[in-house]
């Protein structure tokens, strides 16, 4: 991500100065409540291997590319993400979430060649392969999970 970001960075906290940071609309992929925060550097660089990696089996044919953005599971939100993403469900009073089974996505776009949006998408759910979810301004495939 890097200083190229789109928003600003307060904290663990990552906010973006013209998009919101939740999204629930018709026709995306339900990741249950999503919140964004300043990704650590771990987090981006599994996330560029990822990217490497996806790349790479579209370059070889072995997976058609459907999307010009793309999403990928990183490592798991750090303690500060998943303490203030509990206390945001808290304050909207949602039904309480095991912060074991949180996640963090990344969205890269595959025609810029760059990591676009706000960050790390901590969520609920993990999209299933393929499916498209909306983040902020834009709607990517997810392409890439695993537990590292």
């Amino acid at each position: 991500m890097g200083s190229g970001g789109h928003g600003q960075s307060h904290g663990e906290h990552y906010l973006s100065p013209f998009w919101s940071p939740w999204y629930s609309g018709s026709g995306s992929y339900d990741v249950g409540y999503m919140y964004t925060y300043a990704p650590s550097p771990e987090q981006q660089s599994i996330a560029r291997k990822r990217i490497k990696d996806y790349l790479l089996t579209v370059q070889k044919g072995e997976r058609p590319a459907t999307r010009r953005y793309v999403s990928v599971e990183t490592l798991r939100p750090t303690k500060a993400q998943s303490a203030d993403y509990l206390k945001k469900r808290a304050q909207r009073k949602a039904p309480a979430a095991d912060p074991v089974q949180l996640h963090c996505l990344i969205v890269f776009d595959t025609q810029a060649k760059q990591f676009v949006g706000s960050g790390c998408y901590v969520v609920e759910r993990l999209p299933t392969p393929g499916a498209v979810t909306k983040f902020e301004s834009a709607s990517a495939e997810f392409v890439a999970q695993g537990a590292l």
